[in-house]
């Protein structure tokens, strides 16, 4: 097909030997991206059946048909009778044409007859049961065409078979599932097409006949077997329109001869009759359907939700369950919600400051924003979307997370229009040396010669880092040298422009940090009461400690290397107090140590107070989860690596399983008591028990569980307070408690332990794997080292390449850390027995095993043992990630591109092992490689580290930039152009490095040490002369 030529696109792609399915995301964008048809609703008229039955041959006249309409429409749309028939791939013959499924590229554009435009797309889909593929192959090509398409064709030949209608059974099921949820039949016309017709004395041919042979067909029948007889009773409840359609058989020249080309003259003129009723039944603007689902159109954008949603769910080697169909339309149509408001937002932002359009003030944009943003959530939750509220609670999160990201790239496009933000840092560094120029000549001429000196020293520094700024802009190299400069230049300018009492937010990493301007350079805020200023965990800290100390410090210490602005949000709502008193009362304040509490006394609360009188944060919203607690419910508190629970007995307070008192104030009830064994029914506060941490009102089991009434419960537990009782995390803990006194039954999701079950622990930075053998005890696979508390097996494994299997107690390797059971292969692997799971487990214990992160970690060691397959989901990176390689003194970076290898910069001589050391030469080329053969013995991981502040390039995209670089040589820059430089250009088309950022501050900070020295020396000596 020529370039611009329409023409057949593969979107989905077979691998034959391992009956397989991947959906070419790039070749569908492609198609229903255009610019002029991916807001439209889309008609999607799809063709399936048995293999050399017509399908493609069919489509062909479909797309006569449409070429025909678009050029004005004429009732010889069936063409010349000498033409060929030309379109999707089609010939004579017993082997397949198709594979996969095929879409027209040229997607036809349809006044319909109330004047709505719609989208209208041929699909071709492979033909059954050929002699290569599984019955699951032929039933996923039948599905995905069927769950995607709005009119779907059943190709059949010479009549309706009880296998042909064993088809259906998979969508009967999934119509009822959905039917219960939405209320709605969730397909809509499907049409039983009957080839080679040869009864038309019975069932005459055409759609009438058709009707009624399809009714004969269908009817119950005692003898049929029962899932016959449901498919036959349901289907007219799964699709809006069920129909047929007898058509004759189109002569002996087409079936018998090889140089058959599709030409009229050759097709027998009954076949050409009935076709010239079928097509227009079928693509007549009166009677095309648009796709809905859920009762809602659906649109080309939003369809290439579907086909991603639904290319997931038939991965397996087993055919979807009906649930899993229905999960996965929840989840596209709630994406496909998401990508319709997202779209809306971005269109209203880009016509307001996109493109050309001049600059705004960031005021009237953020106004712009917030009104933007909230007609884009609106329209998302306008939207009919399945999986009810709470499925679609995470998608609203998703939504205003990409919105969010959007504004900063609008804001940062929308601050480079200003005139002035483009020579902000060269009128800066002008401004400090015609400064410092004045300087040195009062000073020089007032006899103060050192001085003088030194401001000559800096003017020349200052002058190289003009040229080298200008240098910068105009190469395009040492780009982060630049964004140093520049940083450097919007600080000193904003301390110009900082006043007295302005409050600052703080763009920490998961929260906002707020401090006080006094003046000089310095803020005031309320820190933890540590000696680590620079550490940025200052409101993290202060939430273990329940006690913070308000510091003064200089502002460029408190930042660090985050952004920040001024934010005084409130002076709308509350008038500040004199900037003079607010600076006062904050220097008063500096030194003091004060309670700190996340709810209500953080750093937000602290510099509202000094500012407006009235402790206000907004950050609170976010802590507080759920709805307002009533008596008898069950609130589930998020502790760091685990989960407590307490009961809420009305007037703000809570019963709980807690420890003993002289742990009580230590933030760890459920962890200190595993430790004693014993724990303290206590009555406290319910703030006092959250702790700043965060909750939710969790009643999970009043489904499946009978609830006591509301006096019973509170009535037992208040009878409990005060009393000690026994304390178990497998038997008796905290959620255990709860349960008995809510159901009058003691259940716990964190750990109910069985003989054979895998538990999952987790780790500050990994996932460690155990399988429990039964009285409280596991067998893992650990290090050789005798360091078992140091939380650090699956690291130090990896260092040594070895690793024992050991028995140790279920507490001891779990330690501070939260775990669960997760037999999560069950539905695919079935478990072996339990009691040769355990034979085996503890058979292994004592011995020493090769360790390997990729292949022989503590996950496959313990899958094998239970389902007989080593298997390990932990290290499985996906096509377009980012991989982080640990070298020890440096990081090396490479690019994931799919079947386990990947692209990367390194040294044209590597020796394995040494990755970008060997670059360091200056001489580089883009490999790639197999994974393992580039890690070799080190510790990596995916590391995609930047997703949350730069775009990321679709995957496709990301992929064939890589290869496109395979075997490029170029010269290597540890500060421009290193690994981690190539790796991040790839998938964010942003060349950025944090170890060069690193690597030049450490620079930047010995060469100011240097001048420093220099200028010290020469100043003792000049005093030294004195």
């Amino acid at each position: 097909m020529g370039r611009g030529k329409p023409g057949p696109v593969q979107i989905v792609l077979v691998h034959k030997k391992a009956h397989s399915f991947e959906l070419d995301e790039k070749a569908l964008s492609g198609v229903l991206l255009q610019e002029s048809i991916r807001d439209m609703d889309v008609v999607v008229v799809s063709v399936a059946g048995a293999f050399r039955k017509g399908k493609s041959f069919l489509l062909d006249f479909m797309l006569r048909y449409m070429h025909s309409q678009k050029e004005g429409g004429t009732s010889n749309w069936l063409g010349q009778e000498d033409e060929p028939l030309m379109g999707f791939s089609w010939r004579g013959g017993s082997d397949p044409e198709t594979t996969g499924i095929q879409i027209w590229s040229e997607v036809f554009t349809v006044e319909k007859q109330d004047g709505k435009k719609v989208a209208v797309v041929l699909m071709d889909t492979q033909g059954a049961f050929d002699s290569q593929s599984t019955v699951k192959d032929c039933a996923t090509i039948f599905a995905l065409s069927t769950m995607t398409s709005s009119i779907q064709i059943y190709n059949l030949s010479q009549n309706i078979q009880e296998d042909d209608l064993q088809q259906l059974q998979l969508f009967t099921e999934y119509g009822r599932l959905a039917m219960d949820e939405i209320f709605l039949k969730p397909f809509q016309t499907l049409m039983f097409l009957v080839r080679d017709w040869s009864f038309p004395y019975e069932y005459p041919y055409g759609l009438e006949g058709g009707k009624n042979f399809l009714e004969k067909r269908l009817e119950v029948k005692t003898h049929q077997h029962e899932e016959i007889q449901n498919v036959r009773r349901h289907i007219h409840s799964c699709f809006t329109n069920v129909n047929c359609f007898l058509l004759p058989h189109p002569g002996l020249k087409v079936a018998t001869s090889p140089g058959f080309d599709g030409r009229l003259k050759d097709i027998a003129a009954e076949f050409k009759e009935q076709l010239q009723q079928l097509i227009p039944i079928v693509l007549d603007r009166g009677q095309l359907l648009e796709k809905e689902i859920n009762g809602s159109k659906v649109t080309c954008r939003g369809l290439l939700e579907y086909f991603k949603a639904y290319i997931k769910i038939y991965q397996g080697e087993d055919l979807p369950h009906p649930k899993s169909m229905l999960q996965a339309t929840a989840e596209a149509n709630n994406l496909a919600a998401v990508a319709s408001a997202k779209d809306m937002y971005y269109n209203k932002m880009e016509q307001m400051c996109g493109g050309d359009k001049p600059y705004i003030s960031p005021e009237i944009l953020e106004e712009k924003h917030q009104q933007h943003r909230a007609s884009a959530l609106e329209h998302f939750q306008k939207i009919k979307k399945m999986g009810g509220k709470e499925f679609s609670l995470r998608y609203e999160a998703e939504l205003e997370k990409e919105i969010g990201e959007l504004f900063e790239h609008f804001a940062k496009h929308n601050k480079s229009k200003n005139i002035f933000s483009t020579f902000r840092t060269p009128a800066v560094i002008f401004s400090a040396i015609v400064a410092l120029y004045l300087g040195s000549g009062l000073t020089g001429f007032v006899g103060l010669d050192v001085a003088a000196q030194l401001c000559n020293c800096v003017v020349g520094l200052l002058l190289i880092a003009l040229l080298a700024w200008g240098y910068i802009r105009y190469s395009g190299q040492y780009r982060d040298l630049g964004v140093v400069i520049d940083t450097t230049a919007d600080f000193v300018l904003e301390q110009a422009e900082l006043e007295l009492g302005d409050m600052i937010e703080i763009f920490r990493f998961g929260y906002q940090h707020w401090v006080i301007y006094v003046g000089d350079g310095y803020v005031v805020h309320l820190a933890p009461p540590s000696e680590i200023p620079g550490a940025g965990f200052a409101s993290l800290m202060s939430t273990l400690t329940n006690k913070a100390l308000v510091k003064k410090e200089r502002l460029l210490d408190v930042v660090g290397k985050h952004r920040y602005r001024v934010n005084n949000k409130h002076d709308r709502k509350f008038p500040p107090l004199p900037s003079g008193k607010i600076v006062r009362a904050a220097e008063q304040l500096v030194g003091q140590e004060m309670l700190y509490k996340v709810t209500s006394e953080n750093c937000e609360h602290f510099v509202t107070e000094l500012r407006y009188g009235v402790a206000r944060s907004d950050q609170v919203r976010d802590v507080l989860v759920g709805e307002e607690p009533k008596p008898g419910d069950l609130i589930e508190i998020s502790r760091f690596g685990y989960w407590h629970w307490a009961l809420y007995v009305g007037y703000g307070h809570v019963i709980h399983l807690a420890p003993p008192s002289e742990f009580a104030e230590t933030g760890f009830s459920s962890l200190m008591s595993v430790v004693a064994d014993k724990a303290m029914v206590r009555k406290e506060p319910l703030w006092a028990v959250v702790k700043g941490d965060d909750y939710r009102v969790n009643n999970k089991h009043d489904g499946k569980l009978p609830r006591r009434t509301v006096h019973q419960i509170i009535q037992e537990a208040e009878s409990l307070v005060g009393k000690t009782m026994p304390y178990s995390v497998t038997s008796k803990n905290c959620e255990h408690f709860v349960t008995k006194l809510r159901y009058g039954v003691a259940r716990s999701d964190q750990v109910e332990l069985k003989p054979g079950d895998l538990i999952e622990i987790f780790r500050s930075c990994y996932q460690h794997w155990a399988i429990y053998v039964g009285d409280g005890k596991v067998v893992h696979l650990a290090p050789p080292c005798e360091h078992p508390m140091d939380g650090v097996a699956s690291v130090l494994a990896a260092l040594s390449d070895r690793a024992y299997v050991k028995k140790d107690w279920l507490e001891d390797v779990v330690r501070k850390d939260r775990y669960r059971v997760n037999n999560k292969h069950d539905e695919t692997h079935p478990p072996l027995p339990v009691s040769k799971i355990v034979r085996q487990a503890q058979e292994l214990v004592g011995r020493e095993m090769p360790y390997n992160l990729t292949s022989h970690n503590c996950e496959h060691f313990v899958m094998e043992l239970r389902y007989g397959v080593a298997m390990s989901d932990q290290r499985k990176p996906q096509a377009g990630d980012l991989i982080e390689i640990d070298r020890g003194l440096y990081k090396h970076w490479c690019v994931y591109v799919g079947d386990d290898y990947i692209v990367h910069l390194t040294g044209v001589t590597e020796r394995p092992g040494l990755g970008s050391a060997a670059s360091i030469n200056g001489q580089a080329v883009v490999k790639k490689q197999l994974l393992k053969h580039v890690v070799g013995n080190c510790n990596y991981w995916v590391n995609n580290k930047h997703d949350k502040t730069l775009r990321v390039y679709p995957v496709p995209r990301i992929i064939a930039r890589a290869n496109k670089r395979v075997g490029e040589k170029r010269t290597y820059q540890v500060l421009a152009e290193n690994c981690e430089h190539f790796a991040n250009e790839m998938r964010y088309n942003t060349a950025i490095s944090d170890q060069a950022n690193h690597a030049m501050d450490v620079g930047i900070g010995a060469a100011i040490a240097a001048i420093a020295a220099i200028g010290f020396r020469i100043l003792a000596l000049f005093v030294g002369q004195r």
